[in-house]
């Protein structure tokens, strides 16, 4: 994949032929040729975008008909949305419990031992007191 910079100097190179190319056409007299090396000589060419991107058309191939819907749109659309945008670790109530969650998923602890972990009272919390 060419960098930005390269794609900038070709941009540039053929901003330049297409400028000498409508020069030399201006200047040309009907019937008298014009130089190859002053010619665009790539055929498929449709149109160009800034900084050198090219589009190239074929008959045929795949087409874009806008935007659909993300999974990202249904996930900012669906009835947690307002919750998420007021705590950004919902469903947990904080990041300390976020972590401790996702500590205990990434652990090679058994459904059992975190089930049993949980139950202590370090680290249980009782919402009827």
């Amino acid at each position: 994949m060419a960098s930005f910079a390269d794609e900038l100097e070709l941009y540039r190179h053929r901003q330049e032929a297409n400028q000498q190319t409508s020069e030399t056409a201006n200047s040309t007299a009907p019937g008298q040729d014009v130089p190859l090396d002053t010619m665009d000589i790539d055929s498929n060419q449709q149109h160009e975008e800034p900084l050198g991107t090219l589009i190239e058309e074929y008959e045929g191939a795949g087409a874009s008909y806008g935007k659909g819907t993300t999974f990202m749109d249904q996930f900012n659309q669906d009835a947690y949305a307002s919750d998420r945008a007021l705590n950004l670790y919902y469903p947990f109530s904080s990041r300390d419990e976020w972590e401790l969650a996702s500590f205990l998923l990434g652990s090679d602890l058994s459904m059992a031992a975190i089930t049993q972990f949980l139950s202590l009272k370090l680290v249980s919390f009782d919402y009827d007191q």
